[in-house]
């Protein structure tokens, strides 16, 4: 979307270009009479007033001047009344009215208009040796560049959720989990992992209810033990697909898992037109939520605290302090009040400075 008007000369810049859509907002927050930002793709960022309203148009983004710290989609959680019988019952249970969007929680490289990796964050979930046989089907073969190998080039991709090394190459699972992955087919990989890229949070557990429309995964027989096993098989497949948002598992039956790329997506928002109650088979299963701790939001706090020994190569900062000697607690009162501030602090309890929304600190020695 764009917004329309744009702002005259008379009362401010009309337009620049920025490097990126923080950058576009962060110019908006500086100019006295802009309200709202358009970021085109290229660079192109214009400024509105009040009295905007937004129009569609493909290759822009708008947003207000300042947003929240942490945006409100990824802290919250509903509550008893979700999901509801109807979309505006379930988006009321939600303290923002609104459930949060898929991925709503994942950095976007606005530049290019795609979804941006985490900055290297991820975490083996399985591998051979915690008894993940790695030898789904419906992964993709790649050529593994040089100095690289299987395991940093899933790693590079935040829709990779598993690599499977044969004798053969390469092949990794890309917006998909795969399927069969616990059937014993073919020979055995020289070394397999299902990786989770970010971090999750829960935000509704599924245990004893249904949530009609997931795609089977694997069966209760493909694990030697289904209650333990096979429940963690099931949830890291999950949290291993940045497109999975929920899992369950039935005794008797196996694994049944979101697979929206591969199959089909679960209806948003969640109603009770396909969440059914007393499903006692379902011994495990969540509603989960992808995120990127880091970039304006974590899964556990709001600030993170860089060493004043580090070195953010890189990225830019703010200074908070001036002359003054700043205390930690009050560099972060005077990060808060900071709209160009992200969510990243350097203080040694007299220096105080912020790493700029939008960017994060490499933390390199």
């Amino acid at each position: 979307y764009r917004c329309l008007p744009a702002l005259s000369a008379a009362t401010g810049p009309v337009w620049s270009t920025q490097t990126d859509i923080y950058a576009c907002q962060r110019a908006c927050a500086a100019e006295v009479n802009c309200a709202y930002f358009t970021y085109f793709k290229g660079g192109r960022c214009v400024l509105s007033g009040e009295d905007a309203t937004t129009v569609v148009e493909s290759t822009a983004t708008s947003g207000p001047r300042t947003c929240n710290k942490v945006p409100a989609g990824c802290t919250e959680t509903p509550n008893s009344s979700f999901p509801g019988n109807t979309d505006a019952e379930s988006h009321e249970a939600w303290p923002s009215h609104r459930q949060p969007a898929s991925l709503e929680c994942w950095p976007i490289d606005w530049t290019h208009h795609v979804y941006d990796n985490c900055n290297g964050s991820t975490k083996v979930l399985q591998n051979l040796s915690s008894g993940f046989p790695g030898r789904c089907l419906g992964f993709q073969q790649v050529v593994v560049p040089m100095y690289e190998t299987c395991n940093s080039v899933c790693e590079k991709m935040s829709f990779c959720s598993s690599f499977q090394q044969t004798s053969k190459g390469c092949f990794i699972g890309i917006f998909t989990t795969g399927q069969d992955c616990f059937v014993k087919q073919g020979s055995a990989p020289l070394r397999a992992e299902r990786i989770m890229h970010g971090a999750v949070r829960v935000l509704k557990d599924l245990r004893g209810v249904q949530v009609k429309g997931l795609t089977k995964a694997f069966s209760e027989s493909d694990v030697e033990h289904p209650r333990t096993q096979g429940v963690e098989a099931c949830r890291s497949a999950c949290y291993s697909n940045l497109l999975c948002q929920y899992w369950q598992y039935y005794l008797e039956d196996g694994c049944w898992l979101e697979e929206p790329f591969t199959d089909q997506a679960i209806e948003y928002p969640l109603t009770t037109r396909i969440y059914q109650l007393n499903a006692g088979k379902v011994i495990a299963g969540e509603y989960i939520q992808h995120i990127c701790p880091g970039l304006s939001w974590t899964p556990s706090e709001e600030w993170k605290l860089v060493a004043s020994s580090t070195s953010c190569s890189g990225t830019s900062s703010k200074d908070l302090a001036g002359n003054e000697a700043v205390s930690l607690a009050d560099c972060k009162l005077r990060a808060s009040a900071d709209t160009f501030c992200g969510t990243q602090l350097v203080s040694n309890g007299l220096a105080c400075s912020c790493i700029l929304k939008g960017q994060l600190c490499t933390r390199q020695a």
